[in-house]
């Protein structure tokens, strides 16, 4: 079991483990599917009702379900359908300020799909979650306009700045929590990261595809302090992504290296590829990363690093190979 940039672990657990509970339709909770009303009350009904109730799947059928941020619970597995789609509301007001992991007092707008504290959680199924990431992206480069670009002058343009003043909702985002599982999904267009779990352990992503589109920049990494994390044994397996500006990264500390990483049957295509730096164990099996500008893999102080069955060019320095 191993790590990647997307900070998590994971364990051994199905989605179907879930379903000897209940099963909550988010329909007879009062959501519509209809890509229009907003269903986030309804489907944070579902979800607060299986947890009341001891856990089970809350199913989303098929319809698109506009919504807002929505909490996960403990023991709560939440069943996106086939043919159904969570439409990311473009309203910032739908997600609401939630205080930063790092402990650093900044404040931070909800991920789409959020859980902090929890456990045995599940979000799965052959649906798809659309981030509808244009409007955010928009508005980010309205409030970061590139070198030679005017600022908003106009007030809607000035408005639509300052609905990313603290950042842009993640689609998916987990913390402090263990025994995770994400699978099956169809992720697109998020607004800013798309899965991230973070301080959080026994954590599997497997089967999902990603891909993005649009105009995007990097974020700011947050210095680490005193109290720093410890990231360690991640899986990421069975995972198509493409479309995106790096291919990934795992960027541990010089005095404490991220350990412990195995990707398995990954298929990536960036326009960079995937960076590791201060590393320890990493594995890849099976992988195939595309990038259009550069090496595939870029390596720098890594003990330990496994290719097997790896498609791409590598550049490797003071990296010990198993």
């Amino acid at each position: 079991m191993r790590t990647f940039r997307v900070v998590a672990v994971f364990g051994a657990m199905a989605l179907g483990a879930f379903a000897a509970g209940r099963v909550f339709d988010v329909r007879d909770f009062g959501a519509v599917g209809d890509g229009a009303r907003k269903d986030t009350a309804a489907i944070q009904k579902a979800v607060d009702a299986c947890a009341k109730a001891g856990g089970g799947t809350v199913l989303v059928p098929p319809g698109r379900y506009l919504t807002g941020a929505i909490d996960l619970r403990s023991r709560v597995a939440l069943e996106i359908d086939a043919g159904a789609t969570l439409l990311a509301s473009p309203d910032a007001m739908d997600y609401p300020l939630r205080e930063s992991p790092w402990g650093d007092g900044h404040k931070e707008l909800s991920a789409l799909i959020y859980g902090a504290d929890l456990e045995q959680v599940a979000l799965g199924g052959r649906g798809t979650i659309d981030g509808q990431g244009q409007v955010w992206w928009k508005r980010h480069w309205l409030a970061n306009p590139r070198k030679g670009m005017p600022k908003p002058s106009a007030p809607a343009e000035v408005a639509e700045a300052k609905a990313v003043e603290h950042g842009r909702p993640h689609l998916i985002k987990i913390v402090r929590s263990e025994h995770i599982l994400i699978e099956g999904l169809t992720l697109i267009n998020s607004p800013s990261w798309t899965v991230h779990p973070i301080l959080s352990e026994f954590v599997r992503v497997q089967g999902i595809t990603m891909f993005y589109q649009g105009s995007d920049t990097n974020e700011q990494t947050i210095p680490a302090g005193e109290g720093t994390p410890r990231f360690r044994d991640i899986l990421i397996n069975n995972v198509t992504a493409r479309g995106s500006k790096t291919a990934g990264q795992i960027t541990g500390l010089k005095e404490m290296p991220i350990e412990g990483i195995t990707f398995s049957n990954v298929r990536i295509a960036a326009q960079k590829g995937f960076t590791i730096q201060y590393a320890k164990d990493i594995a890849f099996y099976n992988t195939e990363i595309a990038a259009t500008g550069g090496p595939a893999l870029i390596g720098r102080f890594v003990n330990g690093l496994l290719l097997e069955r790896f498609a791409g060019v590598t550049e490797l320095r003071e990296v010990v190979r198993n």
